[in-house]
């Protein structure tokens, strides 16, 4: 390759980093490190299967069947929500069926409730509907005021759950997205900031916290963690084998939780992760 190559490449490299940290979830920096320390993974999970996927900056993540999921990509001007078809023999996903969001929306969060496909936008204030079969444009819901920002997004079988990057976990009205109930998350109590994707299985709320690999088990009666598990073993195994000498560790986390009742396992990926692992939780 000649040099002028290596440098153009570079450059781009370059480039696209200094967008991505445009639009990451916050200023790294003010985050207490001391309190990284803390909030360490402990309990344990067995790694089932590895599958393989398209990298995209994943802001939700969630199955619809036993093999089909829908995942939203993040980032400004590159939005989209995706169905993806999973094949359980080869441990394959493929994108079968996208919505684009317009350039100045940043797609977060997304789940489906009776058929609904709801997408958070970042900092924009808007919920986008789709048709879960079709991604046809169902319309758009306006995010509460006590929201600051739309991060993580599931829901139970009465109501949607929402994370905006602080220590709540708001509970909302499907039909309207009003606030109907707050969830202040602590773990040792302490509150737990950085709240991310989001996922509800068996009565309790699984998420992701920024910038931690780990995932975290919410009691979502009292706010308390009650489990916390350490991904960073598979990342970093993950990142060896793709031979990316421009990894991003600081904004490439782990963010994308979806349980899939029929096996209760759970599949885990993040930002920019070219692989999804399927775990048992223990």
């Amino acid at each position: 390759m000649k040099i002028s190559s290596i440098v153009l490449s570079i450059l781009t490299y370059i480039s696209v980093d200094s967008i991505i940290a445009q639009h990451n979830h916050g200023d790294y920096i003010d985050l207490n490190p001391a309190y990284r320390v803390k909030l360490s993974g402990s309990d344990s999970f067995d790694h089932l299967h590895t599958y393989q996927k398209d990298k995209f900056f994943v802001e939700g993540f969630e199955f619809l069947s036993d093999d089909l999921m829908i995942q939203s990509a993040g980032l400004y001007s590159g939005s989209e929500i995706h169905l993806i078809s999973i094949d359980h023999d080869k441990h394959q996903s493929k994108i079968v069926q996208k919505a684009t969001l317009p350039s100045k929306f940043f797609g977060e969060g997304c789940t489906a409730f009776k058929n609904v496909i709801y997408q958070m936008t970042y900092r924009e204030k808007k919920v986008f509907l789709y048709d879960q079969k079709t991604l046809e444009s169902k319309g758009t819901l306006d995010m509460p005021e006590i929201m600051v920002e739309g991060w993580g997004l599931t829901h139970d079988s009465k109501n949607l759950y929402a994370s905006d990057g602080t220590e709540y976990i708001y509970k909302l009205d499907p039909a309207t997205f009003h606030v109907v109930g707050e969830i202040e998350v602590k773990d040792n109590g302490k509150n737990v900031e950085y709240i991310n994707e989001l996922e509800y299985a068996n009565g309790f709320i699984y998420a992701n916290v920024l910038p931690h690999n780990i995932i975290i088990k919410i009691d979502p009666e009292t706010g308390n963690v009650v489990r916390k598990y350490d991904f960073g073993s598979l990342k970093k195994k993950m990142i060896k084998s793709m031979h990316n000498l421009f990894w991003d560790d600081q904004n490439n986390v782990l963010n994308g939780i979806a349980y899939r009742k029929s096996t209760n396992t759970f599949f885990v990926t993040g930002k920019n992760f070219n692989q999804i692992f399927e775990v048992m939780l223990n």
